[in-house]
């Protein structure tokens, strides 16, 4: 047995008074700012209830590659215990790449998609020097005098002296008030404590703009006013290192020291070493498997005291490299709620093993059980059971068909698409502008025919395109369905083959194509499983939306039903029922989840049924249909704990803060449907449809499928903030079948008025 020599009664040591006056001390030191945890008894004794820990690990300049291209056991211990009992997904962190690594700081500390620059990373302590003074007093120049928090050493008070330019740039850009810290404002009233440790400094002799440091990690521990606890002095947390980039490396005594120190006096922990952002920042990915273990090491304090029944670890880099785009990150989250060796998920993605970082907010809060003292767009993360026999394939696979599709593979094919169109579109109406009926027969069928084959043909590009994007990424992923896909693509081009070879009817030939494209668009649209990272689908890099049909998917899902009905000009009541078949195809949120496209739909049901023949009840059935369609999924998306859709999002936030969120809706679609006309392939796509119209008009082709087509085209390009790639999607084959049937009209009558 111990003794104290300085403290008996009578013949033994008094240690139980010891420990219960270090006890004290201890509860006596810590800040008096938030709330103590509960207290309660049990059988007369006193009971210490110590809330759950959120522990974020933050890290920076990885992506996916440097984590899921192996096993983690390849990082270390560390990476084999995150293998054994965490759950994993790609992270989409709204950027561009590397360089955006700022902007996903603040997305991340706002809960929303948010502007940020270099000065982003100036999250300083108090007594810092900046601008010829201190960080407190530049702080207090831009945004007035606050009251510190008065933590114990070694921790200090973060001030955040940038928060007020970027709050007025991000304002003046969204035109809505910047939720900023929300985490932190929430956590507060709760007594919820956050306490940053972390340094990504570089040594200044090696960076350009050395007024700079390099913390914008700990941007989450912030409050709403850009102050919070933390320990940040690189002089402390630094040691050098010469086989570290820049030689530099975190000392690990005194990471360990901290972590020690603060781990009974707060409850969320967000730990910003460095180490890869460091490496990202050396310019050469040759040292990251080396920085990537040694920063994991950093974790062993951590995982040591975790309690994985109540505790929750998240480990994700906030960018890739510095000079990659199109890349995500990743997330490994471990401890309550987690299935080990599962695949996380979101409200927001609604794709297993893909979140988002506007989830990461939302986590916490959700952990604590905390509503968000301010509206957030993203989800909490949830862990599922996968039955995916190796989930780093699977997600290496996942990254590798996102990185494939946007940097070169969606371009490629849709400026083959807009090309091929614009050529052969232009062909057409020259033809039909300038051909005369007494021209020669046999020079006249030899070009129809030239013409109508190139028709067909491009009228089969977008489905056969759009599996073939889908079975690869199957098989970058590891699924076997690729062998499906590949056959049905080899059957139907057997098939176009043989109709080209044969010379058969070209009306008939188009009728399948047709139908092949509304089944091909129509079972993604209702089952969800090709749009994912494919040309005509969606990006799951670029954010806009995960799930359901993209714009240019449900411009050409609802051309091929509109097209469908318009194969006989009397068919005027099929077209119209099959647009409305397509409003709630593309539209339902639970189907396409495109209420732009639901929106365009309504038009064409209007037109198609008023065109030539307009009655009143025409418009009030169109009315009606457009008002139960929009409210009947406005009650389904308000019923829901959570919005399903973008239009669900705009529900819930007009529900929460009225209609000006309406006007702010407005301002930003604008803004994104001026910055798609930047695309020129689509601009000179759109303008020869456009001609292509003209021509077909000059024809005599102005009856109601003309008309219908022209409201269509506008109700997509105004319901839609896609600029011209929605109408150009949606009229395309419209068009294949109108220029078809007005070229064999013009060859009949080159035919009766023959000699």
């Amino acid at each position: 047995m111990l003794c104290m020599p300085y403290r008996r009664v009578g013949s033994r040591c008094f240690v139980p008074f010891m420990l219960l006056s270090a006890f004290v001390s201890t509860l006596s030191s810590a800040p008096p700012t938030p709330s103590p945890p509960p207290v309660g008894t049990t059988h007369g004794l006193l009971i210490w209830r110590s809330r759950p820990k959120a522990v974020l690990f933050v890290m920076d300049g990885l992506s996916y590659r440097h984590v899921f291209a192996q096993d983690l056991k390849a990082v270390g211990r560390v990476g084999e215990w995150l293998q054994q009992h965490g759950s994993f997904a790609l992270l989409n962190t709204m950027g561009y790449g590397g360089a955006d690594r700022f902007r996903a700081a603040m997305s991340l500390a706002c809960g929303i998609r948010a502007y940020g620059d270099e000065t982003a990373a100036q999250v300083l302590q108090s007594d810092e020097p900046l601008d010829a003074d201190t960080a407190l007093d530049a702080y207090r120049r831009r945004l007035g005098n606050v009251q510190l928090p008065q933590p114990l050493p070694p921790f200090k008070s973060l001030v955040f002296p940038s928060l007020a330019d970027l709050r007025w740039r991000n304002e003046r850009m969204q035109r809505k008030p910047l939720p900023f810290g929300v985490v932190a404002q929430s956590l507060r009233p709760h007594g919820i404590r956050i306490v940053a440790i972390g340094c990504g400094d570089v040594p200044t002799i090696f960076v350009p703009f050395n007024h700079h440091r390099f913390r914008h990690g700990l941007l989450l521990a912030l409050d709403e006013k850009g102050l919070g606890v933390g320990l940040t002095n690189p002089n402390l947390l630094l040691r050098r290192d010469p086989t570290m980039p820049f030689g530099v490396a975190v000392d690990e005594r005194e990471w360990r020291n901290a972590l020690a120190t603060v781990w009974g006096r707060s409850d969320v922990l967000v730990l910003f070493a460095g180490e890869t952002f460091r490496a990202d920042f050396y310019g050469s990915e040759r040292l990251l498997p080396y920085v990537i273990r040694q920063e994991l090491q950093l974790l062993q304090p951590i995982l040591r005291r975790l309690d994985l029944g109540r505790d929750l670890l998240l480990v994700f880099s906030l960018a890739p490299p510095m000079r990659t785009r199109y890349e995500h990150t990743f997330l490994i989250a471990a401890g309550r709620g987690i299935v080990s060796g599962g695949l996380l998920t979101s409200a927001t993605t609604h794709q297993e093993g893909l979140v988002s970082i506007l989830d990461i907010p939302a986590t916490v809060l959700d952990f604590f059980g905390v509503e968000p003292a301010q509206p957030l767009n993203g989800a909490p993360i949830r862990s599922l059971s996968s039955s995916v026999p190796n989930l780093s394939t699977f997600l290496f696979g996942f990254g590798e068909s996102a990185r494939i599709t946007d940097s070169w593979w969606r371009y490629a094919v849709l400026v083959t698409f807009c090309v091929a169109q614009t050529l052969l579109f232009l062909a057409v109406s020259l033809w039909l502008l300038t051909q005369r009926e007494n021209a020669q027969k046999r020079v006249w069928e030899k070009w129809r025919s030239y013409l109508t084959f190139s028709l067909m043909l491009l009228a089969a590009l977008p489905g056969s395109f759009h599996l073939l994007s889908a079975g690869m990424n199957f098989w970058l992923r590891g699924e076997t369905a690729l062998m499906l896909f590949a056959g049905v693509i080899a059957v139907f081009w057997v098939l176009l083959a043989d109709v080209l070879l044969s010379r058969k009817a070209s009306l008939k030939w188009l009728e399948f194509v047709v139908l092949f494209t509304c089944f091909v668009f129509g079972a993604d649209a209702t089952f969800g499983a090709l749009s994912t990272n494919t040309p005509f689908g969606y990006s799951t890099f670029f954010g806009g939306r995960y799930y359901g049909l993209g714009n240019v998917g449900m411009g050409l899902t609802l051309g091929a039903l509109v097209t469908a009905g318009m194969f006989d000009e009397k068919w005027w009541w099929q077209t119209a029922l099959l647009a409305g078949l397509g409003a709630i195809l593309v539209g339902a949120p639970f189907f396409g989840a495109n209420v732009g496209g639901a929106l365009t739909a309504i038009v064409v049901v209007a037109v198609a049924l008023g065109a030539g023949r307009w009655r009143w009840w025409y418009l009030l059935f169109a009315i009606g249909f457009g008002i139960a369609f929009l409210g009947g999924f406005a009650l389904f998306e308000l019923s829901r704990p959570e919005p399903l859709t973008h239009w669900g999002h705009f529900v819930h936030a007009v529900a929460r803060e009225g209609f000006s969120t309406l006007l702010a809706m407005i301002w930003t679609k604008l803004g994104i449907t001026f910055r798609a006309f930047r695309g020129i392939h689509w601009d000179i796509a759109l303008a020869t449809q456009v001609l292509l119209l003209f021509s077909l008009w000059w024809r005599g082709g102005r009856g109601w499928r003309w008309h219908t087509l022209v409201w269509g085209s506008l109700a997509a390009l105004l319901f839609n903030d896609s600029g011209p790639q929605t109408p150009v999607a949606f009229s395309f084959l419209p068009l294949c079948l109108l220029s078809v049937q007005a070229l064999t009209k013009l060859s009949q009558a080159h035919y009766f008025s023959a000699p």
